[in-house]
């Protein structure tokens, strides 16, 4: 579940683990196949489970560099190339963060570097590693996917069945407005304190005003926080813009919802907790306050120049 979010009088987790624990045998055949499916999957790639869990440390931490440093590279750009460059680490890091010895990690380094896996190349005036793809076979997880998906699903049906789900959005609810689009909960802080989320498009109104309305709010635009929506209409409409980072997304989202006569509900007796801007995935203070400034001013000037010729 992505920081800063999560359900509130949905789903008891108290109820869900007690459920777990007594109850396993009604989950353990999706389990299963999905543990069999990543065991046999982390194997093939180089015939040890170590060199498999070094490998994916290296990509995810290089990933989340760039992702610090304001440079776009995620999973699908990996998949596409054919060698990687990845950032510096130490022994030491890699056996403290996969529970390791720092022998088995530095043994396991040197067999990677052996085989051709990690190169060490000059650029330039510095040295850099590389991941080399050409050296081993590693596909995209589909089937990791593919068998995690069926689990939660499964999961899903169970804690509905057995009625552990205390509070939802049901299809009644959503029949009432056969013209809404998006649906989105009423958002509380931790002390069940209402915070934002309905709101005015940004060409409207700049502020971001707590709307206290005792019923269903049709609104221009919500919070990209939580949002449900059919999976089919979505990719229809054409998904989320990926040229917004952070910022104004939502806004976008909702603004071409609007365009096709489509309207977007906030439900006023479903509630979720939204721990608004806490995140802390950049720990140090002043690269965040940049980041933050930096991608908010570029997604806001970004969405008005696209929306600039858009009536409402």
């Amino acid at each position: 579940m992505a920081k800063g979010f999560k359900f509130h009088k949905l789903v008891r987790e108290d109820k869900v683990h007690n459920y777990i624990d007594t109850r396993f045998d009604q989950l353990s055949k999706s389990w299963f196949q999905f543990q069999n499916q990543w065991i046999s999957s982390a194997y093939k790639p180089f015939q040890d489970y170590e060199k498999y869990l070094i490998f994916l440390y290296l990509v995810k931490k290089t990933i989340s560099f760039f992702s610090e440093n304001l440079i776009k590279y995620d999973y699908a750009t990996y998949f596409k190339g054919k060698q990687f460059e990845i950032a510096n680490f130490n022994i030491i890091e890699i056996s403290k963060s996969l529970d390791i010895s720092k022998e088995t990690a530095r043994r396991k380094i040197l067999e990677l570097v052996k085989e051709n896996i990690i190169k060490r190349e000059k650029k330039k005036l510095t040295v850099i590693n590389i991941i080399d793809r050409n050296q081993f076979s590693y596909h995209r997880p589909e089937k990791s996917i593919k068998y995690v998906s069926k689990f939660l699903s499964d999961f899903f049906n169970i804690i509905e069945k057995e009625k552990l789900i205390e509070q939802k959005i049901d299809q009644k609810t959503l029949e009432k407005y056969p013209d809404c689009f998006i649906s989105t909960p009423t958002l509380v802080d931790e002390n069940n304190n209402l915070t934002q989320n309905a709101s005015a498009f940004p060409e409207v109104s700049s502020i971001k005003e707590i709307i206290k309305i005792d019923g269903d709010i049709c609104c221009q635009s919500a919070l990209g926080a939580v949002m449900f929506c059919r999976t089919d209409e979505l990719k229809k409409l054409g998904m989320f813009d990926e040229k917004y980072f952070i910022f104004y997304e939502d806004d976008d989202l909702c603004k071409r919802v609007r365009l096709i006569k489509k309207s977007v509900i906030q439900i006023h007796n479903v509630k979720a907790v939204h721990q608004h801007g806490q995140g802390k995935s950049v720990k140090n203070s002043l690269k965040r306050l940049f980041i933050v400034n930096y991608n908010m001013t570029f997604s806001e000037l970004y969405y008005f120049y696209k929306n600039n010729h858009k009536l409402l």
